[in-house]
């Protein structure tokens, strides 16, 4: 969750001009990127660039001024690499999978001040037929393997781990970074060769995902709450309620505090706006069926209690 007890914190999203034209030399190249309509910059060595464009070239943008500015370091052995952002002192990433995860956290968190609009959550993102849906899950319960799973069954890359839902329009941004895993995901999902193998992680660039990733913000339609049961004999879903749903929403969201009421009014609103779903899985081929089945219905809004 982000700490927005800091004064100053957030900054009013009207009135953020905070842009800045970084300086460069020969030796060093610049990844400029657009997230959230936020401008990034990350400054750094070409070798170090060619590895982060792996993993947000998808989100690279021609643009000269920048609210969030990066510098990323490498040690002569290029094993351990200090990040800094403006004005803040540096953090060592002690590997290329510690460098990808302290850049994506810092720059995330930084989106989720300048953007206090949108209500973030900790969720993968995919549309289908012009309908997003929501994959919750905690950390390393499978919501990145079932998301590449799911784009081999007709569904497009909307993100594998952060879905900022826009509360005027009810729509989600996209934030197409490279799928990251854990493990190689069973048969018949394997991984392409260009795949970033890190000695803890996997990254799958987005040009080499299976189905292509949607660049525009797309109607959310449905949620599903997943949890891995290896134990059940096959995988199943069970419809809930809006209260159960608005309450599992908001264990999974990570700006509450930029929101009224603590964020729960938002909550409640995005469940009663769409399907919600809870579904055990134990067999990814099962779960991407019962994901497709239940998308796969009239565009009616539901009407729960």
């Amino acid at each position: 969750m982000v700490d927005y007890d800091v004064p100053g914190f957030p900054p009013d999203r009207k009135t953020h001009t905070g842009r800045h034209r970084p300086c460069r030399d020969m030796k060093t190249k610049l990844l400029s990127l657009r997230v959230f309509d936020t401008n990034v910059s990350i400054l750094t060595d070409p070798q170090t660039e060619q590895l982060l464009r792996r993993n947000f070239g998808f989100l690279a943008a021609n643009v000269e001024t920048f609210d969030l500015e990066f510098t990323v370091q490498a040690d002569s052995t290029r094993e351990t690499f200090s990040v800094t952002r403006r004005d803040q002192p540096p953090l060592i990433a002690d590997d290329v999978a510690d460098l990808l995860f302290i850049v994506e956290k810092d720059m995330t968190i930084e989106l989720q001040k300048i953007r206090r609009d949108l209500y973030f959550l900790h969720s993968a993102a995919l549309e289908f037929n012009g309908k997003a849906c929501m994959i919750v899950a905690p950390s390393g319960s499978g919501k990145s393997t079932t998301t590449w799973a799911l784009l081999h069954h007709g569904f497009r890359y909307l993100s594998d781990e952060l879905a900022p839902v826009d509360l005027s329009t009810m729509e989600i941004e996209p934030y197409p970074h490279a799928l990251n895993l854990k493990s190689d995901p069973p048969p018949p999902y394997p991984l392409p060769e260009s795949t970033l193998r890190t000695p803890g992680t996997l990254h799958v660039p987005v040009d080499a995902l299976p189905a292509a990733a949607v660049p525009h913000a797309v109607p959310l339609f449905a949620i599903f709450f997943l949890r891995y049961t290896p134990d059940q004999d096959r995988s199943t879903i069970l419809a809930l309620n809006t209260a159960e749903a608005s309450a599992r929403l908001y264990a999974n969201t990570l700006n509450l505090l930029a929101h009224p009421q603590g964020g729960i009014d938002a909550a409640i609103a995005i469940a009663k706006q769409c399907r919600c779903y809870s579904i055990h899985s134990n067999d990814l081929t099962q779960t991407c069926g019962l994901v497709r089945r239940a998308m796969d219905v009239p565009d009616a809004k539901p009407h729960r209690s």
